[in-house]
């Protein structure tokens, strides 16, 4: 690790492969010149065969590619939708396949602004943003399920 302007000192993780305190850094370690920006280009030694690659020779295993950790997509929360957008004083919410749920609205600064109940036997409730300042503002959607999702809305005048 090095700073962003000329010194005469780098930081030096020797054992980088180990957890926590037992990767022994150091720092402030001299060098010779004065150095800035950024520490040297270091090549990545870590070879291994890439899957159907002709090149590969080494005969060594690499690691396991990465598991699939993406969320499964949700079952209602997807099909929210919110209009017009941006708003002057109405806007729409639409919950196609929800069963209701809550709404709370806050501000660009994070600051609540206003909870909804959305009924579950409604597919969509108005939200009446006549007396909101113009601004951007973000819908916390929360389904009956347990689904969150955020959506943006503009206000206009």
């Amino acid at each position: 690790m090095t700073c962003t302007f000329g010194v005469k000192y780098w930081h030096i993780i020797h054992t980088p492969d180990n957890k926590g305190l037992d990767c022994n850094l150091e720092q402030h370690y001299p060098i010779p010149t004065y150095h800035g920006f950024s520490p040297p280009n270091f090549p990545h030694f870590r070879l291994f065969d890439a899957h159907d690659s002709p090149c590969d020779t080494l005969g060594i295993n690499g690691p396991p590619p990465p598991e699939d950790t993406t969320p499964p997509p949700p079952q209602c929360a997807g099909n929210i939708r919110i209009y017009p957008n941006p708003a002057q004083h109405l806007a729409q919410i639409e919950l196609p396949d929800c069963e209701g749920g809550s709404l709370r609205v806050f501000d660009a600064m994070g600051r609540w602004v206003e909870d909804l109940a959305l009924a579950p036997e409604s597919v969509g409730t108005e939200l009446d943003v006549s007396r909101y300042v113009p601004g951007i503002y973000f819908l916390h959607i929360r389904t009956a399920t347990g689904e969150a999702v955020v959506r943006g809305l503009a206000v206009v005048r």
